[in-house]
């Protein structure tokens, strides 16, 4: 079953998705972050494949384990390590083991620039809508999309997370918070792995291909994942936070 974009991110936000112009490029980016940054605040399940987890192909996504090393988890996590029975930050499930599992760096910074700047001048915040990502002139935070603020700078400051002509005093909208779990994609045989795929994780053909507490998201070529961040290219599916999961 193909789930509408829109629909999973109102039901995993709880939010009413801002209207914004469709005339601004960037602005559904910024709505979008904004929904990811809502699932910073939820729990994801613990998947144990053992203390031979990181032989495995590929990488060991979030809440898994065991791990032993920062490298055997996927780009943003890093190894958290543990005696039995410690809770495992932003996870949930079994504690019995002393596994140690993958959780999110708080230190990471995802590769910037992204997304182009696009100054609309002084009286941007007039026009219909709110400001997208990377757009201005903006002077406060309403006048960004959900997710977004603004970014006061002196002219020819960077702006975090945008590229493009520099030399306005323009203040432009940015990400209030960082993004959220990197794409791993094994391709099409990844659910013949052993164990099962982690968030952010595909291609996976249908749920049960997912750990629990996730579903497959069945999407198209470029469209954008959930909750992840990382390469649209590929057509493959990947596992999400299942909005009507219940722990």
């Amino acid at each position: 079953m193909k789930i509408h974009f829109a629909t999973l991110l109102a039901a995993m936000s709880g939010l009413v998705p801002t209207m914004v112009s469709a005339a601004d490029d960037g602005a559904s980016a910024g709505n979008i972050r904004g929904a990811q940054r809502q699932l910073h605040s939820m729990v994801y399940p613990i998947v144990d494949f053992g203390s031979e987890a990181h032989t495995r192909p590929g990488v060991l996504g979030l809440c898994q384990g065991d791990c032993d090393v920062n490298h055997h988890c996927a780009e943003g996590l890093m190894c958290y390590q543990r005696s039995k029975g410690d809770p495992i930050p932003g996870c949930t499930g079994e504690l019995g083991s002393n596994s140690d599992f993958c959780v999110v760096d708080p230190d990471y910074v995802p590769p910037h620039p992204s997304y182009p700047i696009v100054d609309f001048g002084s009286d941007a915040h007039t026009r219909p809508g709110v400001l997208g990502l990377c757009q201005g002139d903006c002077d406060v935070n309403h006048h960004c999309a959900e997710g977004l603020m603004c970014y006061q700078r002196s002219k020819g400051d960077p702006i975090p997370g945008c590229y493009g002509e520099l030399g306005s005093n323009s203040d432009f909208c940015v990400l209030a918070s960082p993004p959220s779990y990197p794409i791993v994609d094994f391709g099409s045989d990844a659910h013949t792995r052993p164990g099962v795929l982690g968030l952010c994780q595909g291609d996976c053909d249908k749920d049960h291909h997912c750990a629990d507490g996730l579903m497959c998201y069945q999407r198209s070529k470029g469209d954008p994942i959930p909750g992840c961040y990382g390469p649209l290219g590929s057509n493959s599916d990947f596992c999400v936070i299942d909005p009507h999961y219940r722990v």
